[in-house]
């Protein structure tokens, strides 16, 4: 009978230890089960944050109140073979509470996850505004992403060679795709770009994707651009399986090689813009194909 009261307390005493940890405060309260942390040689702040499934996270503190996700260098240094990789399906939280600070997760940190073979799928907090250079590149076994509401910038390279990402929704804050962002992604078969998308950097030039954003997605077939666009720049050369395009922009927009290598077969545009794209010189060569909508 002692030793059943014995382990009862040890119980207890375990549930309220739980109940007690550093925790987040966007339905993944129970996720949390301890938060250590360190000052890298950048004089940063970075949190290695352990969850109950034994899976661990890194931020990196930028300001009093949030925090990016950050890569295991970040906390162990360029002793890389330390900290933990990331495995399976990654739900990213939206606030980390440390220390009695509640940090807003409100960016993925350039290479977060990048060379990441273990990952599965990626979903983001709509707290998350920025998604820095390289962040998932070469994850090749990432089949499944979930943008948050508020994500505006996807940088340069961010999901290069993620071989197997099968399908993506672009919110409607989103207004930069960045260089070669989506290069090599070869499960893509569709893709929507928003009337929100304007440029390719933070320089707001109007370019979408200059230089090969989704360069050699070799199974997309159907894309539809957004109206805001102005630019394009190689931006699907080498998709060998593209035959339907969707251009919403009233004026064309500047044609750099968007579709080298690509079997278009019809380019939708808008009703009244039918004999400017078929005049416009660098979509002259697509006059045959190009019809209103």
């Amino acid at each position: 009978m002692n030793n059943y009261k014995i382990i009862l307390t040890i119980l207890l005493v375990f549930s309220l230890f739980l109940i007690g940890c550093n925790k987040d405060t966007d339905g993944n309260e129970d996720r949390i089960l301890s938060i250590e942390e360190t000052v890298n040689g950048e004089g940063k702040v970075v949190l290695e944050v352990c969850f109950q499934d034994e899976s661990k996270m890194y931020f990196r503190l930028m300001s009093p109140n949030t925090v990016e996700v950050a890569n295991r260098i970040a906390y162990y240094g360029n002793n890389s073979s330390e900290g933990y990789q990331y495995r399976g399906n990654v739900t990213i939280p939206s606030t980390i509470t440390h220390k009695g600070t509640t940090y807003s997760v409100v960016r993925i940190g350039a290479s977060a996850f990048e060379g990441n073979t273990l990952i599965g799928s990626v979903v983001m907090p709509n707290t998350i505004s920025v998604i820095d250079y390289s962040a998932f590149k070469d994850c090749i076994n990432l089949s499944e992403v979930v943008l948050g509401e508020s994500t505006n910038i996807i940088g340069e390279f961010v999901f290069w060679g993620c071989e197997k990402l099968s399908s993506i929704v672009f919110p409607n804050s989103l207004t930069c795709i960045g260089m070669a962002s989506f290069r090599n992604c070869y499960g893509l078969t569709s893709i929507i770009i928003p009337n929100s998308v304007i440029s390719d950097d933070q320089i707001g030039d109007g370019t979408i994707g200059s230089y090969f954003a989704f360069q050699n997605c070799i199974n997309l077939s159907n894309v539809t651009i957004g109206s805001s666009v102005t630019s394009l720049f190689g931006t699907f050369s080498g998709c060998t399986k593209l035959t339907t395009v969707n251009c919403l922009p009233t004026v064309p927009p500047a044609n750099g090689g968007a579709f080298i290598d690509c079997p278009l077969e019809v380019i939708y545009v808008p009703n009244e813009s039918v004999n400017d794209y078929k005049t416009e010189e660098s979509w002259s060569q697509f006059a045959d194909i190009i019809v209103g909508m």
